[in-house]
């Protein structure tokens, strides 16, 4: 029996580094999960600070110290996927930075490279006899604005690349792919029905269990054909975000609640298990409700069925929701109405990437 344990969106920002340098963990409370683990894979959204700047494209930026990744030790990460849309925050050096340090503490690397052959390299393991190959892979609709002239390379998805890194896999016992994806509905508590369609193609194809991460909220899960889809496992652990004089919330209780994915795989399949958990003021703290949430949160599939409570859905996220968050924002330099101008203004400016980005995924 080999157990697999996956976590969801860990930034070690702002005020973890301010927790690391008062010498506290806040990930206490799960170590005895995480520490029982074959490996640990989660998405790790933060990078190095480097001495070239940051990637002026992307808003709001991220960054941690070097003593503050020390934390991945703390939980037990033994596999960083990297294709996300803030690995290149702070260009090539930041990123070189983080590289080496997670090659000197024998964390594994997997979505982005220095170049495009080993942003595309998947990740092989054999654990006690059975062998497992892992994919990484980001959409564009998660707006990696990575300029030009980047120093590195990203793992870009694309559903026919997918298929045959899938299918070029098969003398593994297992194939899991995690999806750096979902932007069209960052923050929101459901995916969208198109990746519903692409998470069944990639099972048909070979995938055996799909992990999806980016919105920063805990979403429904799919099982289809015995194997699982997780379209988005939330945060593992984010602080609010300190940038340009502003502050990105990331307290919102939909922000601070996940799930640690427990996965037990033998020759003839995987059993699952989660272990519920809510960010309290950082530190991770095992919650029971946030279990019962995810499972009623499946009502997903009865609202797609239903296309009006959909179409219903998609129009309150896309247009009554931001607003929503325009009113609840800590920062206040600009009034209420210069804010909600902005958004739409960005509205207006993303409109044509996103309607490229709907054809990098197919409809249902």
């Amino acid at each position: 029996m080999v157990n697999l344990s996956f976590i969801g969106d860990i930034g070690l920002n702002d005020d973890y580094i301010h927790l690391k340098s008062k010498g506290l963990n806040p990930f206490k409370a799960l170590s005895s999960h995480l520490s029982a683990a074959d490996l640990v894979i989660g998405n790790l959204e933060c990078v190095l600070k480097g001495d070239e700047g940051e990637n002026m494209l992307k808003r709001p930026r991220i960054s941690t110290t070097h003593d503050t990744l020390h934390y991945l030790k703390d939980i037990n990460l033994g596999l960083a996927s990297l294709a996300t849309n803030h690995v290149y925050d702070n260009l090539t050096d930041g990123f070189q930075k983080t590289i080496s340090f997670l090659n000197t503490h024998g964390i594994a690397t997997i979505g982005a490279g220095m170049n495009s052959e080993m942003a595309k390299s998947s990740f092989a393991i054999s654990i006690k006899g059975i062998s497992f190959c892992f994919f990484n892979y980001i959409t564009r609709d998660t707006n990696p604005s990575m300029p030009e002239n980047a120093g590195i390379a990203l793992n870009e998805f694309s559903e026919e690349k997918c298929l045959a890194d899938l299918k070029n896999a098969s003398g593994y016992d297992y194939r899991i792919v995690l999806l750096h994806w979902g932007g069209h509905f960052e923050g929101g508590l459901f995916p969208g029905t198109d990746q519903a369609s692409l998470g069944r193609k990639l099972i048909d194809h070979g995938a055996d269990l799909i992990i999806g991460h980016h919105t920063h909220t805990l979403q429904p899960f799919d099982r289809y054909k015995g194997k699982y889809i997780f379209y988005s496992l939330g945060n593992f652990c984010f602080a609010d975000i300190h940038f340009e004089g502003k502050i990105r919330s990331m307290s919102s209780l939909r922000e601070r609640e996940s799930m640690l994915v427990n996965v037990k795989f033998n020759r003839s399949g995987y059993q699952v298990n989660f272990v519920p958990f809510r960010n309290e003021r950082l530190f991770l703290v095992i919650r029971k409700t946030v279990a019962l949430k995810f499972w009623l949160r499946n009502v997903f599939w009865l609202i797609v069925k239903t296309h009006l409570c959909w179409l219903f859905y998609r129009w309150w996220f896309n247009n009554c929701r931001p607003i929503i968050l325009q009113l609840s924002r800590k920062d206040q330099n600009k009034s209420l109405l210069l804010r909600i101008l902005s958004y739409l203004w960005k509205k207006i400016k993303n409109k044509t990437c996103r309607n490229k980005c709907e054809n990098l995924l197919p409809k249902i």
